[in-house]
């Protein structure tokens, strides 16, 4: 039964099907996006039309992307009850009808419930499904890397949802707009209908359990690491997307004109997209260390980029760097969320952590678009919006800087215990794993924590020279190392728990 899966599950990763869900999840993330992008640009209508406050009328993007990218915790556990391709349906058609009923919207109260809530916890599951789709799809030697590059398609609508809203709001107004976003939306449909024909067999996926290990919530924030990343969340979902929020308005009303506004959210798209694709091409760069160690500095980057609006509001040249460097940190800090929950988390804990870190970001990101907003209302201007958020950066580089400290004052040789991180490719060559290693699952890849002892005593099973394998600088057969595996064996795992990773 085991060949025959690892046979079956072999032949599939040959195929064009998993290329096939990639795309199709490329194109949901790139649908799912588009509303943060457009919702800052019709907020200047809408609050216009019905005469709202800042405050009033942010909650309206506000509330849509806290509630889609932080509902992750309440989405999995709906899928696993509903399953994925219901759930996909379903958020998909009421996240579309959504925006149109709120084309017909007669006051702001209906406008926010619709586009903040209904179609915000609907496009729930469309978003976090592309990301299980790719790791359903993919042996986990190369799901991550397909993972991040997904992320891409969010960086597109960035770049070109700005000139379309423009465009519709000028030939139909923002109910028109609403209305046609709507249709295009519909596209999830049939998106998810092709990632369903594609994908692979029932029995090819991991076991899930449908229970809700409470344990596992409170486990995570036993470690210091993930404390300060959970704090950095917070603060980074509040006042960390100012710029595409509030921008448009800000310069409107400093004398600039809508062409002007929307080639900033564009370059900001640009700048994204090239920060998710160098978070991958600069990986074994920022993986030399922590990730979170990096996050000091690039804080710091990112509080002298908010406070570059307000100084430099009438040098638009001087606008236009702020608006990339913004785009830059925005698309290396969202490619960097997982790898740096993964690396701050044991493997056990890591779905659990990474739901919180994406709850934490966007249910914060609800309560910051309403503070912005007040903020505003109070001081009567955006410049003490950019202002705090540029401090709320500062902070949270700070916690990275307080962290490092800790490390090295309890590590003093200068070994964290990230450094003992390690794929078993460094301790033996992938080409020996097939020499050694059972055939009947060659496809089975995971990841997993076992001791390193246990590594020396499953390359001796299999080869009786073990110049591959030794201890190095990483520590001593006592150190718990984080290894890929391409073969599940028994001896090690017991059958039960081998039979899961299958």
């Amino acid at each position: 039964m085991i060949s025959l899966r690892a046979t079956r599950r072999d032949h599939y990763h040959r195929s064009y099907k998993p290329y096939v869900v990639f795309v199709c999840s490329t194109l949901i993330i790139f649908i799912i996006i588009m509303p943060s992008s457009l919702l800052g640009i019709i907020y200047v209508e809408i609050m216009r039309e019905f005469q709202s406050s800042a405050s009033e009328a942010a909650l309206m993007q506000s509330l849509f992307r806290g509630i889609s990218f932080g509902g992750g915790a309440f989405g999995g556990v709906v899928i696993r009850w509903a399953g994925e391709f219901p759930c996909m349906m379903v958020g998909s058609i009421v996240g579309c009808l959504c925006f149109g009923a709120a084309a017909f919207a007669e006051n702001l109260i209906t406008v926010v419930l619709l586009i903040g809530v209904g179609a915000g916890s609907a496009f729930v599951f469309p978003l976090l499904l592309s990301f299980t789709n790719i790791g359903h799809a993919f042996p986990a030697s190369t799901a991550s890397k397909f993972m991040s590059f997904i992320t891409m398609g969010g960086g597109l609508a960035m770049i070109v949802t700005p000139y379309i809203t423009n465009l519709l709001i000028g030939h139909f107004g923002w109910r028109g707009a609403f209305l046609m976003f709507s249709g295009f939306f519909f596209h999830l449909v049939p998106l998810g209908v092709a990632v369903k024909l594609n994908f692979p067999p029932a029995d090819e996926k991991r076991d899930e359990s449908k229970k809700f290990q409470c344990s596992d919530q409170t486990a995570v924030f036993k470690y210091g690491g993930f404390v300060v990343i959970s704090m950095q969340m917070v603060l980074y979902g509040m006042f960390g997307y100012v710029e595409p929020w509030f921008l448009p308005d800000y310069l409107l009303s400093k004398g600039y004109t809508k062409d002007d506004a929307a080639l900033l959210l564009t370059l900001i798209g640009v700048a994204s997209l090239v920060g998710r694709v160098l978070a991958g091409l600069l990986d074994p760069f920022f993986r030399r260390t922590k990730i979170i160690y990096h996050w000091s500095y690039m804080f710091g980057v990112v509080a002298l980029g908010h406070a570059a609006f307000p100084f430099f509001v009438s040098v638009y040249p001087a606008l236009v760097v702020a608006s990339v460097v913004f785009g830059l940190q925005f698309g290396l800090f969202i490619s960097q969320m997982s790898p740096i929950t993964y690396q701050t988390l044991p493997w056990n804990l890591y779905p659990t952590g990474i739901a919180t870190v994406f709850t934490l970001y966007g249910g914060f990101a609800v309560v910051g678009g309403y503070i912005c907003g007040y903020i505003c209302d109070v001081t009567g201007k955006y410049d003490y919006v950019f202002y705090v958020s540029s401090l709320a950066s500062m902070v949270c580089g700070f916690g990275s800087i307080l962290l490092y400290a800790v490390d090295k004052a309890r590590h003093k040789d200068g070994d964290s215990p990230l450094d003992k991180t390690i794929e078993i490719s460094q301790v033996l060559p992938s080409e020996q794993l097939d020499q050694h290693l059972p055939k009947t699952r060659a496809s089975n890849a995971i990841l997993t924590y076992i001791p390193f002892s246990a590594c020396l005593k499953y390359a001796a099973r299999g080869s009786e020279s073990n110049s591959g394998l030794k201890e190095s600088k990483y520590g001593h057969q006592s150190t718990i190392f984080l290894v890929k595996i391409f073969y599940v064996d028994e001896i090690i795992f017991p059958p039960k728990k081998a039979e899961h990773f299958s």
